[in-house]
C-alpha cells in the first residue's frame, strides 16, 4: 500500500483530481467480513469548489450506506489508493448504519481496481469512525459521465 504520494484515477476520471495522503494504519474490526456495496461514481465539487469525485454506495444485504467526496491534488487512474484524514483533508465521508443514523468519517481509504471493458469501477474501502470503530467493504460503482461545474 502507498504511504505517501499521489496516485493517478481514471480513464473517464482523467479530468478530475485524485487523492493522496495517509490514513492511520488501523486494521478493520477483528472478525468482521467486508460487506458488499453497489452504487455510483461521478464528478462533483469539493467544499473549496475544486473538482471532486463523488462515490455513493449502498449495502447489498442491509440498508447501510456510505458516501465519499474526494478532492485530491492530481489525476488518478485505477489501480489507485485514495486516502484522507484530518492531517490530509483531501476527502470526506458519511456513513449511515442499518438504522439510518449517519455520522462523519474520521479517516478513509478507498482502493480502486482496474475494470476492463466496462463502465463499472470496482474496489474496497476502509473507514474510521468515532470511538475507534473501523469498518470496511467492497464495492462496484457505475461511472456516471456527468461533469460537475465547480467554482
Amino acid at each position: 500500500m502507498l504511504k505517501r504520494g499521489c496516485v493517478i484515477l481514471g480513464m473517464a476520471l482523467a479530468a478530475l483530481p485524485a487523492a493522496c495522503g495517509s490514513a492511520p494504519d488501523v486494521l478493520p474490526e477483528s472478525g468482521s467480513t467486508p460487506n458488499e456495496y453497489h452504487g455510483t461514481m461521478s464528478s462533483g465539487c469539493a467544499p473549496t469548489d475544486a473538482p471532486s469525485v463523488i462515490l455513493d454506495l449502498h449495502a447489498v444485504a442491509s440498508p447501510a450506506s456510505i458516501s465519499f467526496n474526494l478532492w485530491p491534488g492530481s489525476l488518478v487512474t485505477p489501480p489507485a489508493l485514495v486516502r484522507f484524514d484530518a492531517d490530509h483533508p483531501q476527502g470526506e465521508g458519511t456513513y449511515c448504519n442499518d438504522e439510518g443514523a449517519c455520522e462523519s468519517v474520521e479517516w478513509g481509504e478507498i482502493e480502486l481496481a482496474n475494470s476492463e471493458g466496462s463502465r463499472a469501477v470496482n474496489g474496497k474501502w476502509r473507514i474510521g469512525l468515532s470511538g475507534g470503530r473501523n469498518l470496511r467493504g467492497s464495492f462496484e460503482a457505475e461511472w456516471l459521465a456527468i461533469q460537475a461545474l465547480c467554482g
